[in-house]
């Protein structure tokens, strides 16, 4: 989920013109008023100067640790530090949300059990090769169930890019999202 809210940040970040306060001007807003020079903040942090430039640019974003460090060299909440970005988040999470397909979450489940079986055709045609000595079927039966699960294995990162999932917890909200979605459908 930290990924995924890293992104949204990010995302964030890069969307010129909103409203919003970005954590660079607040970053530098902070570093300013606290009276650091970039330098002296960026050996506080052990990073580079360039990186305390690039965060207040926009061109990068501090990770966690440093984003907790920052909280407790300033002497502020995360909350304070991010202000407009977390809502920011909250919607980009809830139009991500919105957009996944119950028959992507069916698909990427038939695509692993589809996977399980090619890898089980493998085997199969590799017990066959080394007991019988029966090498036609064999390799046959080995290419195949390769190519049958290395096929849905792309399919399956396939629909997860789509849908934006990358943790076994976002796998996991998504399967439960798209069951709830069907399960309403289905009443």
């Amino acid at each position: 989920m930290i990924v995924f809210l890293r992104k949204c940040v990010i995302k964030n970040i890069q969307k010129k013109g909103t409203n919003a306060m970005y954590i660079s001007k607040r970053l530098k807003e902070l570093r300013t008023v606290s009276g650091f020079s970039q330098e002296k903040l960026a050996e506080l942090l052990d990073v580079s100067r360039q990186t305390i430039s690039s965060w207040e640019n926009e061109r990068s974003y501090p990770d966690v640790h440093n984003l907790i460090m920052l909280c407790d060299i300033y002497s502020v909440s995360l909350d304070d530090l991010m202000k407009g970005d977390i809502e920011t988040m909250k919607k980009e999470v809830a139009n991500t949300t919105l957009n996944k397909s119950p028959q992507d979450a069916i698909q990427l489940i038939q695509s692993g059990l589809v996977m399980i079986i090619g890898l089980f055709i493998a085997v199969t045609g590799l017990i066959i090769t080394l007991n019988s000595g029966s090498t036609l079927w064999g390799y046959g039966l080995m290419i195949i169930g390769a190519a049958l699960a290395c096929f849905f294995a792309f399919y399956a990162d396939y629909l997860k890019r789509k849908n934006k999932i990358q943790t076994y917890k976002e796998l996991s909200d998504f399967y439960d999202y798209s069951m709830k979605l069907l399960n309403q459908d289905n009443h």
